[in-house]
């Protein structure tokens, strides 16, 4: 692996892997987290979720960087320190108190070093990972542009998988059958077999708020994750929809793929809110 690679990929792990550390330490602390009138923060929380949250911020603004197109070592490491220092998002920016405000610098202050330690001694190659790059905002209205113009979306709004007009060439499955707990379902490893017969490696995943992403395909989690979400490639002739209605719909040139090498598609139709 090149430098550069070894890098970027270092870093995004960190960041994979210290959010995940975060997000178990807030779920063993009792109640949730929160004080004994079930409404506010308790004080060790406020020092936790501030954490996994800067993170999440600091990955999208490395992740825009493209890993196929990295530049020099020295010129990475200065867009480390530049994302550790001022990536922000929704929940990053607004009105913070003492102990959130420096649990965040805290955090942002130790990915800074942990780039500056690394780089004495790099390894000469880590774990890969799937490629996922942040979009642009100007590649992100493009694509909208083109799912909305062929999927059945208006006003900007997004597509409902019960929508009449999209039930003809759709398929509405359940969105539990994606995800088990942490796991991939059954329909997300069947969705990722039929995009691979139709010679396609990489999708966007657009979501309602937040970032964009560019995602190879065997990394593709198309699931409601707070924001719904809607999965294409180029021309946009399939779609996914993870929708907050608890389905996820698929449409266009992948439903006949899929029903091909998942037999069992069928026990997993949405039913609707019953």
């Amino acid at each position: 692996m090149e430098p550069n690679v070894v890098l970027h990929t270092a870093a995004r792990r960190y960041l994979i892997d210290r959010r995940r550390d975060w997000i178990e330490a807030y779920e063993r602390l009792p109640n949730q987290g929160r004080a004994e009138d079930g409404y506010h923060y308790r004080e060790d929380a406020k020092d936790v979720f501030p954490r996994y949250n800067v993170l999440d911020a600091i990955r999208v603004e490395v992740e825009r960087l493209d890993p196929e197109e990295l530049p020099p070592v020295q010129q990475l490491v200065d867009a480390l320190v530049h994302a550790g220092y001022n990536a922000d998002d929704l929940f990053t920016t607004g009105e913070a108190g003492d102990v959130e405000g420096r649990a965040i610098d805290d955090e942002r202050a130790r990915f800074v070093e942990w780039v500056k330690q690394i780089t004495l001694r790099l390894p000469d190659s880590v774990l890969p990972l799937a490629y996922r790059r942040t979009l642009t905002s100007e590649e992100s209205l493009r694509w909208r542009t083109e799912v909305e113009r062929r999927w059945p979306i208006e006003h900007g709004g997004w597509w409902e998988p019960i929508n009449s007009k999209a039930r003809d060439e759709a398929l509405a499955l359940d969105g539990d059958a994606f995800c088990a707990g942490d796991e991939d379902g059954p329909a997300t490893l069947a969705v990722r077999r039929a995009l691979g017969e139709l010679g396609v490696r990489r999708a966007v995943e657009l979501r309602e708020y937040g970032p964009d992403f560019e995602v190879a395909v065997d990394d593709l989690s198309p699931v409601y994750n707070g924001a719904e979400g809607i999965f294409t490639s180029d021309g946009a002739r399939w779609l996914l929809f993870a929708s907050h209605e608890g389905a996820t719909a698929v449409g266009g040139t992948l439903v006949e793929p899929l029903k091909r090498v998942w037999p069992s598609w069928a026990d997993a139709l949405w039913t609707g809110w019953d």
